[in-house]
């Protein structure tokens, strides 16, 4: 008695054929890997469907981890399609009232007010509105 065994590729299964006399058996053979918009991973392999997403083929499923930005710390932010967060091209800034941009750390004057970036305990935690004070001028000689 003589022994045959047939491999052929199937589209997302291997099925091994033995015969064995007159017995016949089918039995499916898991493929190892993943597939996403019909590209192919394997096993391990790790590849990047967007700029914010990241995945591993692992047992045959995606394991995917998403990136979570923090807020840009700009009013005048942009997106770079090649990239995940949005960015602050020209450094971290705020708005004044009238639409005046003020880079952080700067203080001008807005229509008679002192304007500058409020800063409340770290990068994180800038304001993209201008804190303004009205000038006050006192005349020190009137009682």
């Amino acid at each position: 008695m003589t022994s045959t065994i047939f491999l052929s590729l199937l589209a997302s299964t291997t099925m091994m054929t033995m015969t064995s006399g007159a017995a016949v058996t089918s039995l499916p053979i898991a493929k190892s890997g993943c597939v996403w918009q019909g590209h192919s991973f394997g096993e391990g392999e790790t590849y990047k469907p967007d700029p914010c997403t990241w995945c591993q083929c692992d047992h045959g499923q995606p394991r995917c981890a998403i990136a979570d930005c923090a807020p840009p710390q700009c009013v005048d932010m942009v997106r770079d399609p090649d990239q995940c967060c949005l960015s602050c091209p020209n450094g971290s800034n705020c708005r004044a009232p009238d639409g005046t941009i003020i880079s952080a750390g700067q203080t001008v004057q807005v229509n008679g007010a002192t304007c500058s970036c409020a800063n409340h305990g770290g990068f994180f935690m800038m304001s993209t509105e201008a804190v303004c004070a009205h000038n006050v001028f006192v005349d020190a000689h009137k009682p």
